[in-house]
This record gives structure tokens, C-alpha cells and sequence, in this order.
């Protein structure tokens, strides 16, 4: 599986690696299916800085149109931190970034350090 998980009860935060090919219907999959229930209000840090993505700005837009549907449903999520290191996926993750916030979604930051993510993780 490119997405494994791991959960901190104590810390009431779940942190899933991605590695390998990255597709959209993968990270869809994802939510839907390990962001449900009591997890929703798990800080989520996601790991994708070994992971290569596979796809591409339109797609991301059809992911944050789901968030925010989502969110407009009021389903709401704790903190998101995605980190990574390759241009395209930093680029594309702050492309999310920037389409969620339009959707009213201000709980997701990307960054290039596992650092940078739990700081905004410990500070909301």
C-alpha cells in the first residue's frame, strides 16, 4: 500500500507515509476511508517526501472541491500537515493549500520539513 498509517492515541494525531507512485484516486481513498469517525479529529501528518505524484493541477482542484464540499457539510477535521521535498509536489500541494482556503478549509498548511509540520501541528 503507498499509504501506510500510524496512529498516536496520546497525542490524538495519525501520521500516514505515502511512498511510491502517489495517484489522486489513492489520496480520495485515503479520506474517505482512514479520515472517518473518531480520526477526524486526529491532527494528520502526511508524509509524502519520498513519494512521487501522479497527478496533476485539475486533479487537485477535484480534491479540494471534495474538502470543501465536505467541509460546507460540516464535517469538520483537525490540523493537516503535508510535507514534502520535491518542487512539483510542494508546488502542487500549496495549489491545494490555496484552493481549500478559498473553500473556507484554514487548517491545512504544506511544508518541506518534518519541523515546520509539527510546529503548525503542535500550534493549532
Amino acid at each position: 500500500m503507498p499509504i501506510s498509517i500510524q496512529l498516536e492515541d496520546e497525542r490524538r494525531r495519525m501520521i500516514a507515509t505515502a511512498t511510491g507512485v502517489v495517484s489522486l484516486e489513492q489520496l480520495v481513498t485515503f479520506i474517505r476511508t482512514q479520515r472517518v469517525g473518531a480520526r477526524q479529529a486526529y491532527a494528520l501528518l502526511f508524509d509524502m517526501r519520498v513519494a512521487t505524484v501522479a497527478f496533476t493541477g485539475d486533479e487537485i482542484r477535484q480534491l479540494a472541491d471534495e474538502v470543501g464540499a465536505r467541509h460546507k457539510r460540516g464535517e469538520r477535521r483537525a490540523p493537516v500537515a503535508i510535507v514534502t521535498e520535491g518542487d512539483l509536489a510542494f508546488g502542487l500541494g500549496r495549489m491545494y493549500e490555496s484552493l481549500v482556503e478559498s473553500e473556507g478549509v484554514n487548517y491545512i498548511g504544506v511544508f518541506r520539513s518534518l519541523e515546520e509540520a509539527d510546529a503548525f501541528l503542535a500550534s493549532s
